[in-house]
């Protein structure tokens, strides 16, 4: 501690307090710096866990189809899922991810049609 002595005008109380200020205004800085990153990585984190879960049931999507049509529509899906470029938390993602809705559209045209022809 730097001795100091009465007078408040000191220009030692004076250093001794803004150093102080300097140095807890720092470490705010920091903390407000690397809370955002670290949200970041926990995001991304789950994100990861949750494409290696899909990955690890790939196979099952693929045999739980029982037409053709549908296992590529499945399968595509589920590609698009693990594979895509998703939000990485860093920019405010309150705006929704733009979904491309060919997939699915290829379920529906699959579970339409016809099964067998008519006599």
């Amino acid at each position: 501690m730097i001795p100091v002595g009465d007078d408040p005008d000191d220009p030692r109380v004076i250093q001794l307090i803004l150093f102080k200020v300097l140095i807890v205004s720092f470490g705010g800085y920091i903390v407000f710096l690397c809370f955002p990153l670290f949200r970041v990585e926990r995001h991304l984190a789950v994100v990861n866990s949750h494409r290696d879960v899909a990955l690890r049931t790939f196979q099952t999507f693929a045999e739980a189809a029982r037409t053709d049509p549908i296992r590529d529509a499945v399968l595509i899906e589920t590609t698009r899922a693990i594979f895509s470029a998703g939000a990485t938390g860093l920019i405010d993602g309150r705006e929704p991810v733009s979904q491309h809705p060919a997939a699915l559209m290829e379920v529906f045209r699959g579970a339409s049609a016809p099964t067998g022809t008519p006599e």
